[in-house]
């Protein structure tokens, strides 16, 4: 859907909104403002959008997010075509990326054309300057693909694991970054960002198999087998592989445990660190769990509890803040 059939689909709503209101009142309404329904097309040198609210600064704002809305309207469906045509580079997560891209705009440049006050309600028809918005989203592209390139920069003489770390950390950026650059690549296709673009598309895709790439073993004590069944799952989940060679990674699994009995219940108070050791011996990160698991029948139905919510902590934090990296 282009941006003008978006501004005349926006136009008819709210004469469709002016429509319900005569009805329900029983009062015989005058058309709208022209304008109201036909703004001006589109151009390479501004957007054009109606807002309709209670009061003059309500419909400006209301007519600002109609341009946003457009835009977001034409990028998704842009979005959606390039996964059905390259499905292993472009996920429909990239929607909802560039729909948050698109909220968190303010137009640099703006000016009210035309406004009325009509039934109580204030119409407003407001005007954006485009290239002054293109211009602002450029530089916000720029600045986030040179910090994404400067991080990555010595990518390729680092470690599995330190390749790992790098990229979960510089992820963010590089999801805003690609969400700007879809926005400018449909809002003005002159604009070039499609090798910025592709790359920054690519890395993301490296950074989603970075953990394919990390292998562990893991040590722990024969009473902790089933934290390291929780463990393994935890890794299985982001395609890490569990593998006893020499060049793995070490996970360090220790554990203290404390037992109670209060009314009948029985507690078990798990506390759980993780160190992650590379082939040199040395700890290159920790983390530290405390899980209470409780039961009324035996203490072991207890620890299963402890473990279970052992299990949905990791889960919850994700890979990265989950083993401390």
């Amino acid at each position: 859907m282009n941006f003008a059939v978006s501004t005349i689909k926006w136009g008819l709503a709210l004469v469709a909104a002016w429509l319900l209101v005569a009805c329900a009142t029983g009062k015989t309404q005058a058309s709208p403002p022209s304008w109201v329904l036909n703004p001006p097309s589109q151009s390479r040198t501004e957007y054009w959008g109606v807002g309709e609210g209670f009061d003059y600064e309500t419909a400006r704002r209301t007519a600002l997010r109609s341009v946003a809305s457009q835009l977001r309207v034409s990028i998704s469906g842009s979005v959606e075509n390039q996964t059905k045509t390259h499905n292993q580079l472009v996920d429909r997560a990239e929607q909802s990326r560039v729909a948050e891209v698109i909220q968190e705009i303010e137009f640099p440049k703006t000016s009210v054309e035309k406004s009325v006050k009509y039934n109580d309600n204030f119409f407003v028809l407001v005007k954006v300057d485009r290239q002054a918005f293109l211009k602002e989203t450029q530089a916000k592209f720029d600045t986030l693909n040179r910090s994404v390139q400067n991080e990555l920069s010595d990518l390729d003489r680092r470690s599995a694991i330190e390749q790992f770390r790098k990229l979960n950390a510089v992820v963010p950026n590089i999801d805003k970054a690609v969400a700007l650059g879809q926005l400018l690549r449909i809002a003005d296709p002159e604009f070039s960002v499609s090798g910025d673009l592709r790359r920054l598309e690519t890395q993301r895709q490296y950074a989603a198999n970075s953990a394919s790439r990390v292998s562990f073993s893991i040590e722990h004590e024969p009473r902790d087998r089933d934290i390291a069944n929780a463990v393994t799952t935890f890794f299985n989940s982001y395609g890490i592989r569990i593998s006893p060679s020499e060049r793995a990674l070490v996970l360090r699994i220790t554990t203290e445990v404390r037992e109670d009995l209060l009314f009948g219940n029985k507690s078990h108070l798990l506390a759980v660190t993780f160190q992650l050791v590379d082939d040199k011996k040395q700890i290159i990160a920790s983390k530290q769990y405390r899980q209470s698991g409780n039961s009324l029948e035996t203490y072991s139905m207890a620890r299963q509890d402890a473990v279970k919510k052992l299990a949905n902590a990791m889960q919850a934090a994700g890979i990265s803040v989950g083993l401390g990296l």
